[in-house]
């Protein structure tokens, strides 16, 4: 990297391939994810070491771990965009370019998470929170929204259950609990989970699932 961009912490790689692609924060030193500005897009090959970057401009900070999905990779940004980037093998001077997919509710740092072609993707909303599942489409095509659900407060992850039919969100917000959403069904979601009191806080906490369909989290 250089001393001009800065890697949110919970912001991962992908690896598949031949390639890790993983994206940076704005062109700011402080180490501060921003709304605004430009971020960087770094892909690094692994069979020649060779490092490619690719400058966003007023994307804001690359907050979220970059996926792939069907050779193409997509990532959020705090400026509440969904990208898509692709990269052409054939360039030999900058192999990647990036497109805005779709326009989110809000800012973003949520990674997203793709099933049978939609995207679905948490973000802000004011003190509220947001889920929203957008068709992907082809390459190169704008992202149409499917469903736009409402949550208890900022979405920072999702997990999808083993039968791939269920979204579990948590929320950066009291109480702290968990919230569902049924993928395919035009239900609002729900609260699945409301901790005790006591036990109640702002979760930036990711869900694990176990093959038997049990969640473990932090709040």
């Amino acid at each position: 990297n250089d001393e001009e961009s800065c890697g949110f912490y919970w912001a991962g790689a992908c690896t598949e391939g031949d390639y890790v692609v993983f994206g940076a924060d704005s062109s700011n030193a402080d180490g501060n994810a921003t709304s605004d500005g430009s971020a960087v897009l770094y892909a690094y090959r692994k069979s020649d070491g060779r490092l490619f970057t690719e400058v966003i401009e007023n994307s804001g900070s690359i907050c979220s771990t970059v996926v792939k999905e069907n050779g193409v990779y997509y990532f959020t940004t705090k400026g509440g965009k969904l990208y898509e980037a692709v990269i052409n093998e054939t360039d030999t001077e900058n192999p990647i370019s990036c497109i805005v997919k779709s326009d989110l509710a809000g800012g973003s740092t949520c990674t997203p998470v793709i099933v049978d072609g939609v995207a679905y993707i948490g973000s802000s909303a004011g003190s509220e929170g947001r889920i929203q599942g957008i068709s992907l489409g082809g390459i190169g095509e704008k992202g149409s929204i499917r469903k736009l659900y409402k949550t208890p407060g900022e979405v920072k992850t999702l997990a999808i259950s083993p039968s791939g039919k269920t979204l579990y969100a948590t929320y950066y917000k009291t109480p702290g609990g968990i919230f569902a959403v049924n993928i395919g069904s035009m239900d609002d979601g729900r609260e699945y989970f409301v901790p005790d009191i006591g036990m109640r806080q702002f979760c930036i906490s990711a869900i694990a699932t176990d093959a038997d369909g049990t969640l473990y989290y932090a709040n």
